[in-house]
C-alpha cells in the first residue's frame, strides 16, 4: 500500500478555517487570560509603596531608640543635684506616644498587606496548570514583605521592652532619692546647741553665764561699795 503526502492539504484545510473564523474568535479567551493575570505595573506600584511605608517606620523606630538612649542616659544618674525631672518626663510622654504610632503604623501596613498581596500571591484554586511569571514574582514580593513586616515588629519589640527597663530603673532611682532627702531633712544636729548652748549644766558657757565679764561688761567697772564708818 502506498502512502500519500498530505500535509500540503492539511495545512491548506487549517488556513482556509483561520480564514473563515477571523481573528476576532480568539480574542475573547486571550482576553480573559490576560484579565486573570495581576499586571506587572500593579505589582511594582505595590511593592513601591510598601517599600516607602516600611522605611518610614524603619527611620522611625531608629529615632525612638535615640530618644530613649537619651533617656536612659538620664534615668541612671542617681544624684539629687544632678538629677533633670522635667526632660526626663518630656521624654517618657514622646517615646510612649512613638511606639504607640508605630505599632499603628506596622498594623496598618500588614492590612495593606493582606488586602492587595494575598489575592494575586496564589494560583487559582484546584488549578494545575503552573503559575505565570507575574504570579511567582508577586509571591515572592509577598513573602518578602512579611518578613519586612515581622522585622519591623521585632524591632519595635525590643525598643518597647528596653523602655520599660527603663521606667523600672527610674521609678527606683526615685525612691532612692527621696529615702536620701528624707534623711538629709531629718537627721539630728550633733554638738547640742552649738556657742549660745554651751553655758547649761556644765557651770558656765562663754556666752551663756551670766557671771561672765563679756556678758554684763559694766560690772567690771563698777567699784565696791565702803562700809558705813
Amino acid at each position: 500500500m502506498t502512502v500519500k503526502d498530505r500535509t500540503q492539504e492539511f495545512h491548506a484545510i487549517i488556513d482556509s478555517i483561520a480564514s473563515r473564523s477571523g481573528p476576532s474568535s480568539a480574542l475573547p479567551i486571550e482576553k480573559v487570560r490576560l484579565l486573570n493575570q495581576p499586571s506587572t505595573a500593579t505589582l511594582i506600584t505595590t511593592k513601591s509603596e510598601f517599600a516607602k511605608a516600611a522605611a518610614q517606620i524603619g527611620r522611625e523606630i531608629n529615632t525612638t531608640v535615640t530618644k530613649l538612649q537619651k533617656l536612659t542616659l538620664l534615668a541612671k544618674r542617681k544624684s539629687l543635684f544632678d538629677d533633670r525631672p522635667v526632660e526626663i518626663n518630656e521624654l517618657i510622654y514622646i517615646i510612649k506616644q512613638d511606639i504607640a504610632k508605630i505599632n499603628n503604623q506596622i498594623a496598618q501596613l500588614s492590612a495593606y498587606l493582606r488586602k492587595n498581596g494575598a489575592a494575586a500571591a496564589l494560583a487559582p484554586a484546584g488549578s494545575t496548570a503552573p503559575p505565570s511569571a507575574a504570579a511567582k514574582a508577586n509571591r515572592q514580593i509577598q513573602e518578602h514583605s512579611t518578613n519586612v513586616i515581622t522585622s519591623l515588629q521585632s524591632k519595635l519589640a525590643v525598643t518597647s521592652n528596653e523602655f520599660k527597663n527603663i521606667l523600672e530603673i527610674r521609678t527606683q532611682n526615685m525612691k532612692d532619692q527621696k529615702e536620701r532627702r528624707d534623711q538629709y531633712s531629718f537627721a539630728p544636729q550633733q554638738g547640742g546647741g552649738g556657742l549660745l548652748g554651751m553655758g547649761g549644766s556644765q557651770g558656765g558657757g562663754l556666752l551663756g553665764s551670766s557671771d561672765s565679764p563679756l556678758y554684763n561688761p559694766e560690772r567690771r567697772n563698777t567699784p565696791a561699795p565702803t562700809p558705813d564708818l
